[in-house]
């Protein structure tokens, strides 16, 4: 039955490009339960922001966690604390695999945008950090 389920998960997910939400919905199964066949049968992962469609600045800041990652031996905990943003943003980024990417493009995103980070809006604050930051004006 779990490699009926495998098969029919590879298709939907590979062949019909289905989310792993709409193959939870017609598997009537959790997404993680999607989640954790994908991954058992090393399917890539999609991002589900296509990356032809991010703008060179985030392309840039996903080359930035790249290089942090592979030059310092940090976490992506790390990277994600040092940068100002999620773990799961930063595995977003990870996830387009700069460092696979032609040198020509990698080189030319440095150039442009030396420190992605300085240049962006600051990192969003939750509801707990503003109730927090609410209370302290008080």
């Amino acid at each position: 039955m779990i490699q009926l389920r495998d098969e029919r998960i590879r298709r939907l997910y590979c062949d019909q490009r289905l989310s792993v939400d709409a193959i939870a919905a017609r598997l009537h199964c959790s997404r993680s339960t999607v989640y954790r066949r994908v991954n058992a049968m090393d399917l890539p992962h999609r991002c589900s922001h296509p990356p032809h469609l991010w703008g060179d600045h985030k392309l840039a800041a996903a080359l930035f966690c790249w290089d942090l990652l592979r030059d310092t031996g940090f976490s992506v905990a790390n990277v994600a604390a040092l940068v100002g943003r999620s773990i799961k943003t930063v595995r977003g980024y990870l996830a387009l695999h700069p460092g696979d990417w032609p040198e020509a493009q990698q080189a030319e995103l440095r150039r442009q945008f030396p420190d992605p980070f300085s240049l962006n809006e600051k990192p969003r604050t939750g509801p707990r950090s503003i109730t927090t930051a609410k209370a302290k004006a008080v």
